[in-house]
């Protein structure tokens, strides 16, 4: 569409008219989708002017979107696949009592995220306590949950099921195999910590492999385990997975506290 000499007047014309009236307006309708301007009889005008024509329908421009990053408006990020076995848990921790108590729940060396999230679930549900799940940090930690305060003491008596559920044979002096663990650094606020770290791994007779991570404070008054039972093909903790593990037991006291234990082998384990 050409425009005579007086053609700035004319374009300024057909904007006021969009702003006015809209994409259905008479003058900008009959340009399609982009109009061209043809300026070269304009010595100052080098290249053509484009207009372009957005959809009503348009939630933001493809170009901007990547994988990983959610796309169009009123989009919500995929849930985590465990999540989707809490179908008792509270929408979010918000929604639950100002004073909040937070604890971890953990299973045996081969259940997965959703099977772990399915019986929180269904323990929380049957002793009605309402619940938030925050994360997920694979079996050599567990499941985090949040509940009321109030609920305290009923949440304790299910964690205590769910260890008491899960096989925990007693190292014994001799029979397996130990190593120092040393934590993953830390920072200048934990560099004079009290806690010594070993490794202990055995056979066990009916062919499972036993894993643990023992630790005690360097006056022999406190002595904590953390332990695994596995099939004997099955990869055990590796070196990183256990400095990171005795990095949280130095750092965080209710993480550590949740794996204190007055079995009297540990003690013999330590002379």
């Amino acid at each position: 569409m050409a425009l005579d000499s007086n053609w700035p007047c004319d374009a300024e014309r057909i904007c006021e008219n969009f702003c006015e009236k809209g994409t259905q307006s008479d003058d900008l309708g009959s340009l399609g989708p982009t109009a061209s301007v043809d300026r070269s009889t304009d010595s100052w005008a080098d290249e053509d002017v484009t207009q372009m024509v957005r959809s009503p329908h348009s939630q933001g421009k493809g170009s901007r979107r990547f994988p990983g990053r959610p796309g169009g408006a009123g989009s919500k990020p995929p849930l985590e696949d465990w999540r989707r076995h809490t179908s008792h848990a509270a929408a979010r921790a918000e929604d639950l009592e100002p004073d909040r108590y937070r604890l971890w729940l953990r299973g045996d060396w081969d259940t997965s995220a959703a099977e772990l999230a399915y019986k929180v679930d269904q323990a929380f549900a049957q002793a009605r306590i309402p619940y938030f799940p925050i994360e997920y940090h694979g079996w050599h930690t567990g499941l985090q949950v949040v509940i009321p305060a109030r609920f305290a003491e009923a949440a304790t008596a299910v964690h205590r099921r769910f260890e008491e559920e899960r096989p925990r044979p007693a190292p014994s002096v001799g029979r397996g195999w130990t190593s120092s663990v040393e934590p993953q650094r830390l920072s200048k606020q934990y560099s004079n910590h009290p806690w010594i770290f070993r490794r202990y791994s055995e056979s066990l007779p009916d062919g499972r492999r036993y894993e643990a991570l023992l630790f005690r404070d360097e006056h022999h008054e406190h002595f904590g385990k953390r332990e695994w039972v596995m099939p004997a093909a099955a990869n055990g903790p590796g070196a990183p997975t256990l400095r990171k593990l005795a990095w949280r037991i130095v750092t965080d006291p209710d993480f550590r506290n949740e794996l204190l234990s007055d079995d009297p082998e540990l003690k013999d384990f330590w002379r």
